[in-house]
């Protein structure tokens, strides 16, 4: 893959994240990689908000009881 279609995949995919409001586990955990994966045009969505209920202790990911609250839009998008 060139350099050139690497940062076309890395900015559709940051565009597409963006303009549909998806949270992702590569964003919401500071991942190092996220520009590699993004550039190969792929990413790791996270389902049903920005909140994770695992508590994983090398995730820097949100966690929580989203208490109830979902979005449901997220589906559509």
């Amino acid at each position: 893959m060139t350099a050139s279609q690497a940062n076309k995949n890395y900015t559709l995919i940051k565009d597409k994240v963006k303009d549909l409001h998806l949270s992702t586990v590569c964003e919401e955990a500071k991942c190092p990689n996220l520009s590699e994966c993004w550039s190969r045009g792929t990413a790791t969505f996270m389902l049903m908000g920005d909140t994770c209920t695992r508590a994983c202790q090398f995730c820097s990911v949100n966690t929580g009881n989203p208490n109830g609250w979902l979005d449901k839009e997220e589906p559509k998008r």
